[in-house]
C-alpha cells in the first residue's frame, strides 16, 4: 500500500449552507446533514493533522465557511496550536471588524471575485444584488475609476493591501476568478488591480459538476479566446501568475474532509475510503492514496496539468479538457 508519513495541510470542508447559488459551483450546496462533525470531532482531526507534521488548515466549502457558527473557534484553535489557516469564501459575509479580525489572526483567503460591477458580478452567483459595490482610491495606472465589494475593501482597508513580505511568498489575501463569455473581457482589470493591490490572482475554468452541469456549454470557454486571455494576463502579472497558477493543488497529497468526516479526492470527486470517526487520520489518508493511484488520479512531480491550469483530479476523472474546442 501507499504510505505517506507526513502531511503539509489538513483540509476541512465545514458547511453545505451557502448564501449564494453560482451556476459555475461545482457542488450542489443545501443544508447541513444530520452527521455533520461537532466541534471536538474537528478539533480532534486539526490535532492528528498535527502531530502528522501538518502547518496549515484550509477550509473551504463545500457551502460558505463563514455561515458556520463554529469557524472562529476553529481558526482561535488552529492558530493555537502554531498552524496557519486559509479560507475560501464569497467574502459576503465579511464585515469590517470580521476583517481586522482575520488580519490578525493571520488568515489568508481566498475569495471569490469574477468581475469590477455589478451587472456582470451577478450573472454568476445565482442571485441578483448579491453583493455591495463601494469606490476605491487605489486604482491602477490608466484607470478613472474602481468599484469592489465592499467586504473586498474593508479586508483591504484591514491590512491585506500589499500583505506579502517577500515578492515570491503568497499573499494572504487570492482573488480567484472562474473564466466565463460572461465575463472573461473584465478579467485583465481584475488583474491590474491585484497587481496594484500586490494580492494574488488565479484563474480556473468551470468544471461539469454540480450546479454547473447544467450551465456548462454556456460558461465554457473555446480555447483560443482562453490562450488569448492567457497572454494578457501574463503581460500585466509577470511570473506571479505563472506561479499561483502551477502551484500544486492542496488537495492533490493532503486530506480533506467532508462536513460529515468522509475523507475525499475534490470538491466534485468522493473518495470512498472511510471516515475520521472510524479510522485514524493518517490512515485514511493513505487509504484515499492508494485509491487515487490505483485510478490514475495523481499527476506527476511538478506536473500541473496543462496550458497554464493546474492539474485537477475531478477534471480528470470526467474526463474534461480545461480548454474546450
Amino acid at each position: 500500500m501507499l504510505r505517506r508519513e507526513h502531511i503539509r495541510a489538513l483540509g476541512l470542508f465545514l458547511t453545505r449552507r451557502c448564501n449564494l447559488r453560482c451556476i459555475y459551483c461545482c457542488i450542489q450546496v443545501g443544508q447541513d446533514p444530520a452527521d455533520k462533525l461537532t466541534l471536538a470531532e474537528i478539533q480532534s482531526a486539526i490535532r492528528q493533522a498535527r502531530e502528522a507534521g501538518a502547518k496549515r488548515l484550509i477550509i473551504a466549502g463545500e457551502g460558505e465557511p463563514f455561515l458556520d457558527d463554529n469557524l472562529f473557534s476553529i481558526i482561535d484553535f488552529t492558530t493555537g496550536l502554531g498552524m496557519k489557516v486559509r479560507v475560501f469564501t464569497n467574502g459576503l459575509s465579511i464585515d469590517r471588524l470580521t476583517a481586522k479580525h482575520l488580519f490578525r489572526s493571520g488568515v489568508s483567503l481566498a475569495i471569490k471575485v469574477h468581475a469590477l460591477d455589478a451587472s456582470t458580478y451577478d450573472l454568476l452567483p445565482g442571485r441578483r444584488n448579491a453583493g455591495e459595490w463601494v469606490g476605491y482610491t487605489r486604482m491602477p495606472p490608466g484607470m478613472e475609476k474602481v468599484v469592489i465589494l465592499r467586504n473586498l475593501r474593508y479586508l483591504l482597508e484591514e491590512g491585506y493591501l500589499r500583505s506579502r513580505r517577500v515578492p515570491w511568498e503568497e499573499s494572504l489575501l487570492q482573488i480567484e476568478s472562474v473564466i466565463t463569455p460572461q465575463n472573461l473581457d473584465q478579467l485583465p482589470a481584475l488583474a491590474r488591480c491585484c497587481k496594484e493591490w500586490d494580492t494574488d490572482f488565479m484563474i480556473e475554468t468551470v468544471i461539469p459538476a454540480g450546479n454547473a452541469i447544467a450551465w456548462f456549454a454556456e460558461l465554457s470557454v473555446t480555447q483560443e479566446r482562453q490562450k488569448a486571455l492567457m497572454r494578457e494576463l501574463r503581460k500585466i502579472l509577470g511570473w506571479k501568475l505563472g506561479l499561483r497558477q502551477k502551484i500544486r493543488c492542496t488537495f492533490e497529497t493532503n486530506p480533506f474532509l467532508d462536513v460529515s468526516g468522509n475523507i475525499r479526492h475534490c470538491f466534485g470527486l468522493a473518495a470512498e475510503a472511510g471516515n475520521i470517526r472510524d479510522i485514524p487520520l493518517m490512515e485514511l489518508h493513505r487509504r484515499e492514496m492508494a485509491i487515487r493511484l490505483e485510478r490514475g488520479l495523481l499527476s506527476a512531480p511538478f506536473s500541473f496539468g496543462n496550458k497554464g491550469f493546474r492539474y485537477c483530479a475531478t477534471r480528470k476523472s470526467l474526463n474534461v479538457d480545461n480548454n474546450p474546442q
